[in-house]
C-alpha cells in the first residue's frame, strides 16, 4: 500500500513539532504566537496548537497546557491493511482519481493544472460544469479548496469524495445537481499543500503555514512567510481567483468540527454577518456529526492572512472555513463516518449558495463583458463580476436592494431589485462606455516582470491627450490601482513603459491587467480590458510553436511546447487588443494543447496567443495573421524569450531568475494596421492540410 511505503520514507528536514491544547483565551493566544506556536483548532474552551519542540519548556512554564504529542509525525494514520473499503489518498493518487473522474465523464469534468508546490508537485483542480471545455459567458463560479495544511488529511478526502458524488449525482439526473452544474462552474482542488501531505506536516516545504500567507490583513510571524503570497501554493490560488470571480466557496480543514465565516482577523462584523451566520447554521442542521458548532472565525480565535478573509475582503466572494473532524487525520476506520457527515451537506451548501439571491451578467452597450464592482447599502461589501465574461452572482436574503454597478471607463448604473423568498433573481446589466476613443492598433502588450518593457496603444487624438498631461494606467476593479505608467506621445500613439523596479509594485502581480488612457483630469478616454499581460520569468512550461489544421467547424490550432499545463486556458488577443475565447478541445498532452477557432469575423492584422496554466501566463506575440487570404501563421515575434523552465524538482521555486536579461527599450510586437474583414473571409487552409511554422523563439 502507498501509505505503508510512505511511512518508511524520511520526512523533509524540519523542526520537530509538539501538539498541545490550552485554555482558549486572548492572552494565551498572544503568548503562544510569541513562542512561535501555530493555532490549529480546538473549540470555544480550548485551543489546539503546535509549536517547535524546543519551545515546549517555555510554554509549559508560562501557561497551563496539556501535551498531546511530543512528535506530531507520530500522529500519521496507519493504513487499514485492507480491513476497510475507505483508505487515505496521497497527492499522487488524488491526481489519478481526478483524472479517472474526468475520463469517466468527459462532458462534465476537466482536470486543470493550477500551479506547483515548492517541491514541484502539480496542484490540480477539477472543473465540473456541463461544458467543461468551453467558457460559457453566463456562468458564475464556485470553489472548494482542501488541505492547505498537510497533516489535515480528512480535508483532502472530503473534497475528493464530494467531486465524485457530484459527478455520479449528475449522471443519475439529480435535478438539484443538474441545475448546479448546468448553470455554474464548480472548481474543486483537494490538495493545496501536497508537500505537506507527503511529509505529514502542517506547513509547506518552506515551513510556511499557507493559510496565514494571503495578503489581506497579513501579519508577519515565524510561520506566515517572509511576505504575503511568498509561497507558490498561495500564488496559485490567487492566480485562479484573479481569472475567475468566485461568489460562494468552501475552504476545508480539520482539527475541529465547526463551520465559520469572516472575519477571522478581527471581531468586527461584516455587513452580511447575519446572513453568513445563518448559512452556517443551516449547514450545522444538515450534518449529523456530534458536537458540530458554528462561529464567526475571530470569535473562535483570531488569524491573519487566511483564505476566507482574502477571498471576501479582496475578491468580494463569500468563503467559509469548514472544519471536518476533531482529529486532523482520523484513524482510517473513522474516515467513512467523516465522509458521511460532510459530503452531502457540502453538496447542499453549494447548491444553496448558487440558488439564493442574485445572478446575471454585466456588459457594455456593445454587448462586451465588463468586470465591474457592484454593491448595495443593504449588503455593503462589494462583489465583482467575472473579469472575462461579466457573469456575477451574490447569495442574498430575500428583500429589496438598491444596487450600484460601477466600472472605470463606463457610466455607473443603479437598479432596484426584489430578491425572492425562494430561488434566485436573474438580471442583466448594461454599463454604457464612457471611454469615447477607439483603439486603432496595439504593440507590446505582453510585458516581462523583469527589466524594462515598452508598449504602445495608438488611435486618433491619443498623442494630443498625452501631450496635454494625460497618461496610461494599469488596474483591476477591487484590486490595487490604478497605477500610473510613464507615458509619452509618438506619432498617433501613447507609448508607455513597465519597469520591474518601479511598476508593477508588489501589489500588482503577474496576470492580465486593464489598460486605460486618462486625460489630465483623470477621466478614462480609452480602455483595453485585460489588455496588458505581465508574464513571470519562470512559468514552469514553454510555448514554442503552433500548427493549423482545417476543420469543418473552422480551424484547429495546435499549441506546441514543453511541459504544457493540463487543462490550460487559451486566448487570442487581436490587433486592437480585442479578446477571443476559442473552443478548447480535450486530449491535452505535455507537448500539445488544442482549440478550435472560426476566423471568419476576425479583424485583419496580427493576433497574439495567451496561455494560462500552472498558475502562470505565457504569450506568443503575433503568432497568427489574418488578411485577405485568411488565417495563417505570422512572422516571428521581435522580443526576447524569457527563461521559462521549471525550477528543479526539490528546489524552492524561483520568482525572478538572477540572470534574466532586461529587454531593450522599444522592443515589442510589431503589429500591422487593421482593416475591415472582407465578406466571406475563409482560412487559408485546404481541408485536412496541416501547416506548421518554424519555432518562434527569439534569441536576441
Amino acid at each position: 500500500m502507498i501509505w505503508l511505503i510512505l511511512l518508511l520514507l524520511p520526512a523533509p528536514a524540519q523542526a520537530d513539532w509538539a501538539l498541545a491544547t490550552a485554555p482558549n483565551t486572548p492572552e494565551n493566544v498572544a503568548l503562544l504566537r510569541d513562542l512561535g506556536a501555530g493555532i490549529e483548532g480546538g473549540d470555544r474552551d480550548r485551543i489546539l496548537f503546535d509549536l517547535p519542540l524546543e519551545a515546549l519548556p517555555a510554554a509549559q512554564a508560562l501557561l497551563p497546557l496539556e501535551l498531546l504529542s511530543a512528535d506530531t509525525a507520530l500522529l500519521r494514520p496507519l493504513p487499514s491493511m485492507g480491513e476497510r473499503d475507505v483508505e487515505y489518498h496521497d497527492p499522487e493518487t488524488v491526481a489519478a482519481s481526478l483524472r479517472s473522474l474526468a475520463a469517466t465523464w468527459p462532458d462534465l469534468a476537466r482536470v486543470v493544472d493550477v500551479g506547483d508546490s515548492v517541491l514541484g508537485q502539480d496542484l490540480l483542480a477539477l472543473l465540473l460544469t456541463d461544458r467543461p471545455w468551453e467558457r460559457e459567458v453566463d456562468e458564475p463560479s464556485l470553489r472548494v479548496l482542501g488541505t492547505h495544511h498537510g497533516d489535515e488529511w480528512s480535508s483532502m478526502e472530503v473534497p475528493l469524495a464530494l467531486a465524485w458524488s457530484l459527478a455520479e449525482a449528475y449522471a443519475d439526473g439529480d435535478p438539484g445537481v443538474v441545475e448546479l452544474l448546468d448553470g455554474n462552474e464548480l472548481w474543486i482542488a483537494p490538495v493545496i499543500n501536497p508537500d505537506g501531505v507527503d511529509a505529514f506536516q502542517r506547513r509547506n516545504a518552506h515551513n510556511v503555514d499557507l493559510n496565514r500567507n494571503y495578503d489581506y490583513e497579513w501579519l508577519a510571524t515565524s510561520w506566515s512567510g517572509p511576505a504575503p503570497f511568498s509561497e507558490p501554493e498561495t500564488r496559485a490560488v490567487r492566480a485562479l481567483s484573479l481569472a475567475r470571480s468566485f461568489h460562494h466557496s468552501l475552504s476545508m480543514h480539520s482539527g475541529a468540527t465547526n463551520i465559520g465565516w469572516v472575519w477571522n482577523w478581527a471581531l468586527t462584523s461584516t455587513p452580511e454577518h447575519d446572513f453568513l451566520g445563518a448559512a452556517c447554521a443551516t449547514y450545522a442542521d444538515q450534518t449529523a456529526q456530534p458536537g458540530f458548532w458554528v462561529s464567526q472565525g475571530a470569535d473562535w480565535y483570531i488569524t491573519h492572512g487566511d483564505t476566507n478573509d482574502w477571498s471576501y475582503g479582496v475578491r468580494g466572494g463569500h468563503d467559509y472555513t469548514l472544519e471536518l473532524s476533531d482529529d486532523k487525520a482520523p484513524p482510517v476506520d473513522e474516515l467513512a463516518d467523516v465522509l458521511g457527515f460532510h459530503v452531502e451537506p457540502s453538496l447542499r451548501f453549494l447548491q444553496s449558495g448558487a440558488s439564493t439571491g442574485l445572478r446575471g451578467r454585466i456588459t457594455d452597450d456593445d454587448g462586451r463583458p465588463v468586470e465591474a464592482r457592484f454593491l448595495s447599502p443593504q449588503a455593503a461589501w462589494p462583489g465583482f463580476s467575472d473579469p472575462e465574461t461579466g457573469a456575477f452572482a451574490r447569495p442574498l436574503p430575500p428583500g429589496t436592494y438598491d444596487l450600484q454597478f460601477l466600472a472605470e471607463g463606463h457610466s455607473a448604473v443603479s437598479r432596484t431589485v426584489e430578491v425572492p423568498v425562494d430561488g434566485v433573481l436573474s438580471i442583466d446589466v448594461q454599463l454604457p462606455r464612457s471611454a469615447d476613443l477607439v483603439v486603432d492598433r496595439v504593440e507590446g502588450l505582453e510585458a516581462a516582470l523583469w527589466g524594462t518593457w515598452q508598449g504602445r496603444v495608438c488611435g486618433a487624438t491619443f498623442a494630443e491627450i498625452v501631450g496635454a498631461g494625460g497618461s496610461a494606467t494599469l488596474g483591476r476593479p477591487g484590486l490595487s490601482g490604478p497605477h500610473p505608467l510613464p507615458t509619452w506621445a509618438e506619432d498617433d500613439c501613447a507609448v508607455f513603459t513597465l519597469d520591474a523596479d518601479v511598476v508593477p509594485p508588489p501589489e500588482v502581480p503577474e496576470g492580465e491587467w486593464s489598460w486605460a488612457l486618462r486625460d489630465a483630469t483623470g477621466a478614462v478616454r480609452a480602455l483595453l480590458p485585460l489588455g496588458v499581460l505581465l508574464e513571470a520569468a519562470a512559468p514552469g512550461y514553454r510555448v514554442d510553436d503552433v500548427e493549423l489544421e482545417a476543420d469543418e467547424g473552422g480551424v484547429i490550432v495546435h499549441v506546441l511546447g514543453d511541459d504544457l499545463p493540463e487543462g490550460a486556458d487559451l486566448r487570442f488577443v487581436g490587433p486592437q487588443g480585442q479578446r477571443l475565447r476559442p473552443e478548447r478541445l480535450p486530449g491535452d498532452a505535455p507537448d500539445r494543447l488544442r482549440a478550435r477557432v472560426d476566423p471568419t469575423d476576425w479583424a485583419w492584422g496580427s493576433w497574439t496567443l495567451r496561455v494560462f496554466g500552472n498558475g502562470h501566463h505565457v504569450a506568443l506575440a503575433g503568432v497568427l495573421e489574418v488578411d485577405g487570404d485568411g488565417l495563417r501563421a505570422g512572422p516571428p515575434p521581435f522580443r526576447p524569450s524569457a527563461p521559462l523552465d521549471r525550477a528543479p524538482k526539490g528546489e524552492p521555486d524561483v520568482e525572478l531568475p538572477p540572470d534574466a536579461p532586461p529587454a531593450e527599450a522599444g522592443e515589442g510586437c510589431a503589429c500591422s494596421n487593421s482593416r475591415p474583414p472582407p465578406a466571406g473571409l475563409v482560412a487559408l487552409l485546404p481541408l485536412a492540410t496541416l501547416l506548421r511554422r518554424r519555432s518562434r523563439r527569439c534569441d536576441r
